[in-house]
């Protein structure tokens, strides 16, 4: 049962009154998550009351942690329908404002139910989940890391968990840019399943982005994903036709893999040339701008130039693509010279063009 966020700031204004009258509701709700009848409306209403509690004050943090709370709150994260578990999730999130909340947490025992909420098809489970291991993910990096991977590997039996265990990933290694996230996730083996889930109508899209995600943080990282068949993985992705988002985001990690590994693709089989020019020529805005700059990678290779010139049509939607003002500028990354290079296709013939 999802509570609206009027309801939510309300209560979060309501709440907000002196410490006595924190205390108590602290207790109630305590003790409602401690009683054997298992209420489930009453449950994730106590949740949502220690959330409100914890996000309103910092002083009713350290209160609802000495309260003996978090036990409950693990064992509802786990066990509790939809609502009950999302306010779960949020509950923790609140509770975990230190490094010493969130070691607590961890040992408590919520990394495991997070990572399975991730199977709940509702959108709000999941951004909780996710909320949580990022959270706990500063101070147990392996612990959260690790089920993710496994969760990701057990596509097709779960494709819903997989799909959000693999945006989980993605969102991690996006959210941390010294790099270290994203070595950790491929020390884990995250690149054999997530090319496999690249093949999931369910959850290409996510493993897409998780891929990108993490070839550009290491080129490393970027051929281990090559090794495994990314390229054909994601060129049956866009010759399948998906729908608009998960092809951008497809295109996109073919970008992010053809500027990692060098200059046409190094160990990138049969790259989707039609596929590529499609989308040039079809496909959003964002999905054009990755297609051009896998064009842009892929055209190093002189036989991959000379099949693009003679046999894909390339010239038009190229050109359509740099003559639209509002992409012009971002068509081949942030550097001036990629940027330059391309600008001045329009003053060439087409069989210098690419040089």
């Amino acid at each position: 049962m999802r509570v609206s966020w009027f309801v939510v700031l309300l209560s979060r204004f309501i709440v907000g009154r002196g410490s006595t009258s924190a205390a108590e509701l602290i207790d109630t709700s305590v003790s409602t998550l401690l009683r054997d009848d298992h209420d489930a409306d009453a449950s994730e209403r106590a949740a949502r009351q220690l959330m409100d509690l914890a996000y309103e004050c910092p002083e009713n943090v350290q209160s609802i942690m000495r309260s003996g709370a978090l036990e409950p709150l693990v064992r509802l994260l786990g066990g509790g329908g939809p609502g009950a578990r999302e306010a779960a999730a949020g509950a923790l999130i609140d509770l975990s404002q230190t490094d010493a909340d969130r070691i607590a947490v961890v040992r408590a025992g919520a990394i495991a139910p997070s990572v399975e909420l991730l199977a709940v098809p509702e959108a709000s489970c999941t951004e909780a989940a996710a909320g949580l291991l990022t959270t706990l993910v500063v101070v147990a990096r392996g612990a959260v890391v690790g089920p993710l991977v496994k969760a990701v590997a057990a596509n097709p039996g779960n494709g819903t968990k997989a799909r959000n265990a693999a945006w989980t990933l993605a969102k991690l290694a996006g959210d941390h840019a010294d790099h270290r996230m994203a070595l950790a996730i491929a020390r884990a083996g995250a690149a054999e399943p997530l090319v496999d889930l690249l093949r999931s109508r369910v959850a290409a899209g996510a493993a897409a982005e998780a891929v990108a995600v993490l070839a550009a943080a290491d080129a490393d990282i970027a051929r281990e994903f090559v090794d495994h068949g990314a390229g054909a993985a994601l060129g049956a992705a866009l010759d399948g036709r998906r729908d608009g988002a998960t092809e951008a985001r497809a295109v996109g990690a073919l970008a992010a893999l053809l500027q990692a590994v060098g200059p046409g693709g190094e160990g990138l089989r049969d790259p989707p040339l039609a596929s590529l020019v499609r989308v040039l020529r079809e496909g959003t805005p964002d999905a054009k701008r990755g297609a051009a700059t896998a064009l842009y990678a892929l055209s190093a290779d002189v036989a991959l130039r000379e099949a693009l010139m003679l046999n894909h049509d390339a010239r038009g939607p190229l050109e359509g693509l740099l003559d639209d003002g509002d992409d012009a500028g971002a068509v081949q990354g942030s550097t001036r010279e990629r940027n330059s290079q391309l600008q001045s296709l329009r003053s060439r013939p087409f069989s210098t063009r690419f040089g």
